[in-house]
């Protein structure tokens, strides 16, 4: 039996002295900052402990803040240094909802850790990322381990989604998370593409206080063209890319089902806002993965959609900003333009590559030789080269079990608005992998926010799954 708040700490009479000496505790930092002449920071540590403590009291906030920076400031850092370092608020969020999770679990011993179908091969693919990274045919730098970590904290954001949302509540609320942070991301990228470019410049130069880079080339164009990209806060425009790809299934599911998490008045203007901001990043991988998870989405249930899109295409078709679209499209597929052209180049280097250390790569270090290299525009060649063909069967085999479990749990869940929510997170991770086959973000350790997504999209998956499980269970609510 749990112990009660009571019985830890006496009388009330110690209750309230531990309250009053935590409130002047908190008061004495704030001065002490705001002494320094950085008020503002002692508001933002008052905020900061709120924050921990909502999430102290439900662990469901901790995903839901994993979520608004993984779209919102996924670059961003502690406004103060720790130790002599400052943190990035990803690294933040992902260990303050792992480590309650964890210290709840110890304490109350109520619930049974969760581990999933596809837990055991997550954990062997952890095992071999740290023995790749042991077995690294170089040196490994202070920089690259440290993007290791926030790499295998990302990775094992999967068990803390799949043991932190247990309720139908808790999903849904997640669900609508994503879609809000989603389109909020989406905002910010239209907004500065469409603002002039000298503003736009100093919106984000406003964010280095936050840690993000400052310089006079922070915007982005198309090589060899005056062609603007969209980057919003993702700094780079195929990573933005990247998240709306897995994004844009999601909300037009939400769009297209009849029991959606949030309004139609309200989706609609996400789906057109993350559809302009993935067209804008001029993406031909994130296209590719969005229009996958959309097609799966037309083909298994929302047939409506097939129309949808012949109308959506034709209007590109028709107009000059579409043709510009197409253009660029075909170029891509047709390996006329030189992006396209180094990109191939990229492929067959890491074959080359991956032929020569076929079982656990060449680590995370950089390659042995110099006429090669560990740079590959696909996730799973990239995968291949750093962990060896070992590495990507762990990770195909995570990825099969989570499909599968869900795929078996699909039309098991009694909650009316999770059917629709399970079939948008399993669009957005088939849009991500497939994204995948022509870009890297979703295992490059220089962006570990977007293998927190991916991460966290899969244990949204497995998490419905469990919870399909527990309804069609006796004791299942």
């Amino acid at each position: 039996m749990t112990p009660s708040l009571a019985s830890l700490t006496g009388s009330g009479r110690v209750r309230a002295g531990a309250l009053w000496g935590t409130v002047l505790a908190l008061g004495a930092l704030c001065g002490a900052l705001t002494s320094q002449g950085q008020p503002w920071l002692g508001y933002a540590v008052l905020v900061a402990l709120a924050y921990v403590a909502a999430v102290a009291v439900r662990p469901t906030l901790g995903v839901v803040g994993v979520v608004a920076v993984v779209y919102l400031l996924p670059f961003g850092v502690a406004p103060a240094p720790f130790g002599g370092i400052k943190p990035s608020l990803l690294d933040i969020t992902l260990s303050l909802v792992l480590g309650i999770w964890v210290l709840r679990t110890l304490a109350e011993r109520r619930d049974a850790i969760v581990l999933t179908p596809a837990g055991p091969a997550v954990l062997a693919f952890l095992g071999i990322m740290v023995t790749a990274l042991l077995l690294s045919q170089d040196t490994v730098t202070a920089e690259v381990f440290r993007f290791f970590v926030k790499a295998v904290n990302s990775v094992l954001l999967y068990f803390t989604v799949v043991n932190v949302l247990r309720s139908g509540s808790d999903l849904v609320l997640v669900g609508r998370m994503l879609l809000l942070a989603a389109g909020g991301a989406a905002a910010a990228a239209v907004g500065l593409y469409l603002a002039p470019p000298g503003l736009a410049t100093d919106l984000l130069l406003s964010l280095g206080r936050v840690g993000y880079p400052s310089g006079e080339k922070l915007l982005r164009y198309i090589a060899d063209t005056e062609t603007l990209r969209a980057i919003g806060t993702a700094v780079d425009p195929n990573v933005l890319g990247g998240m709306m790809a897995v994004a844009l299934p999601l909300v037009t599911a939400q769009v297209a089902d009849a029991r959606p998490v949030l309004r139609r008045r309200w989706t609609l203007p996400l789906l057109g806002l993350v559809a302009a901001a993935l067209a804008l990043t001029y993406s031909r991988g994130a296209w590719f993965g969005a229009a996958t998870g959309v097609m799966f989405l037309a083909g298994v249930r929302y047939r409506r959609l097939w129309l949808a899109g012949g109308v959506a295409g034709a209007g590109v078709v028709a107009s000059p900003p579409g043709q510009q679209l197409l253009d660029r499209f075909f170029s891509g597929v047709t390996f006329t333009d030189r992006a396209a052209q180094m990109r191939l180049g990229e492929y067959k280097d890491a074959l080359r590559l991956i032929a020569q250390y076929p079982v656990f790569g060449v680590g995370f270090g950089q390659a042995p030789s110099l006429d090669l290299y560990v740079a590959s525009s696909s996730i799973y060649l990239l995968i291949a080269s750093q962990m060896g063909l070992v590495g990507v069967a762990a990770f195909l085999l995570c990825v099969g079990l989570v499909l599968h479990g869900a795929w078996r749990a699909a039309g098991r869940l009694s909650h009316p608005q999770l059917p629709g929510l399970m079939l948008g997170v399993g669009a957005g991770v088939l849009g991500a992998l497939s994204a995948g086959l022509f870009d890297h973000y979703f295992f490059n350790l220089q962006f570990p926010h977007t293998i927190a997504l991916l991460w966290l999209f899969l244990g949204l998956l497995a998490a419905l799954a469990q919870q399909a499980q527990s309804s069609a269970s006796p004791s299942g609510g």
